[in-house]
């Protein structure tokens, strides 16, 4: 960490710490997000991690079977064909017949010769070519394209350094998972961007997307022991896997339970909290933090019941100073005790201050990986950052998650009965 990002680090409140820094990360238990599968052994070969990798490679196997068949059958027919005919000779083997020279001499003149092969069974014309031959070929090309496209399925596994199941997370990671949020392939058309996915839980209360995120926030009242944190920071290694969906989806989801919360866009670099919730940015937290506004003045309700947000306001120069300031300590402060819960939407941990800054004056924070998104180590050296910040991690979340290719077969869980999937793509666009 660098002199820079230490200077803005606030000191860490050892109240707001409470039993849960005395707590052992390896002692805390969380409940899975329908994880029905215990994890095994790191060098056991398991035949059925075998199968989920043909099944997440499937298009590698597919294709290469097609390119390798389709190249065989078409080398086969461009190659010049070869006929071939037989013919079947009876050779004598009797001593030849001995004459004189002036005999040898009149039937050498005359045409005649001796001969002891005769022809027993006579060549016939082809009508099928020798070589090449097309089924054979074709066989041929069809087991070399299966198992060679098996062969690169597992060599771009063996390649692939992301994330994609909780028991990556807990062995690379360390870290507890409290839900696996499915993958979205139908979200409504009427909505827009990051705010068709957190709008979900609105729309759909039934959805597999707002069920997964019920179970996390159900995971989050074990999470410590005085139950959910009161202040709780989002936050994720890179841009992109969806930290921001996830902060206002909890969010919405505490507010349905009943209780007061308080949604802070602490994204002062690339915020999108107002674009998820549909309000203005007028007005927001650099204004606060620059002694312009009142938290009263920057506090938004929106259109869920029980649920406010700050958002950023305009983006200043110097975000870190400002998230480091006692202002911002005061705000959090004064926000948990109007609020049950205050939730914080953070920029990405990797190369930026922001995270943990944010990370000391919460009482704990919440890790998003996106399943075959972010990579092994940057997810590491992100931890590795919060842990040197003195950040209270309570657990992480694994998002996009496609259940159906790593074989989980619990994805009908979610659902009730006449209801639709809507799973299987890996195409969210989230912050």
């Amino acid at each position: 960490m660098s002199n820079e990002e230490q200077s803005h680090l606030p000191v860490p409140n050892p109240q707001s710490a409470g039993a849960l820094a005395d707590r052992p990360p390896s002692s805390m238990a969380f409940p899975q997000s329908g994880e029905y599968r215990g994890h095994h052994d790191e060098d056991e070969i398991n035949l059925l991690d075998l199968w989920q990798i043909l099944v997440r490679r499937k298009w590698t196997v597919i294709v290469f079977f097609l390119i390798v068949t389709t190249t065989g059958i078409t080398a086969s027919f461009l190659m010049t064909p070869i006929y071939r005919a037989g013919v079947t000779l009876l050779i004598d083997r009797e001593p030849p017949k001995v004459v004189d020279y002036q005999e040898k001499e009149v039937g050498v003149a005359g045409g005649v010769g001796l001969n002891n092969i005769s022809v027993v069974d006579p060549a016939k014309i082809p009508l099928e070519f020798h070589t090449p031959n097309i089924p054979l070929n074709t066989l041929v090309a069809m087991l070399l394209g299966l198992f060679g496209g098996i062969g690169l399925a597992f060599l771009f596994e063996h390649l692939d350094d992301t994330l994609k199941q909780s028991e990556d997370m807990e062995r690379v990671l360390g870290l507890s998972v409290l839900g696996l949020i499915p993958a979205i392939s139908r979200p409504d058309k009427s909505l827009s961007g990051e705010g068709e996915l957190a709008l979900i839980s609105i729309e759909d209360k039934r959805s597999a997307f707002a069920e997964a995120y019920r179970s996390v926030r159900t995971a989050l009242q074990f999470s410590t022991p005085e139950g959910a944190p009161k202040s709780l920071l989002v936050v994720s290694a890179n841009k992109g896997e969806g930290k921001s969906t996830t902060a206002a989806s909890l969010a919405i989801h505490f507010a349905q339970a009943g209780q007061k919360v308080l949604l802070v866009d602490g994204d002062l670099r690339s915020p999108s909290l107002h674009r998820i919730l549909e309000t203005p940015n007028d007005t927001g937290l650099t204004h606060y933090l620059a002694g312009e506004a009142t938290p009263v003045d920057i506090s938004q309700p929106t259109t869920i019941p029980n649920l406010f947000l700050i958002t950023t306001g305009p983006l200043p120069p110097d975000p870190a100073g400002l998230l480091g300031s006692a202002k911002m300590m005061s705000l959090l402060s004064t926000a948990k005790e109007k609020f049950d819960h205050v939730i914080v939407d953070s920029p990405p941990v990797l190369g930026l201050a922001d995270a943990l800054i944010l990370g000391n004056l919460v009482d704990g924070t919440l890790f998003v990986v996106a399943a075959g998104h972010t990579r092994r180590a940057f997810a590491q050296g992100a931890i590795k950052r919060l842990k040197m910040g003195h950040t209270r991690l309570l657990g992480g979340i694994l998002n996009k998650f496609d259940s159906r290719s790593h074989g989980y077969g619990y994805h009908d869980y979610y659902y009730y009965q006449g209801d639709s999937p809507s799973l299987l793509s890996s195409d969210q666009k989230v912050a």
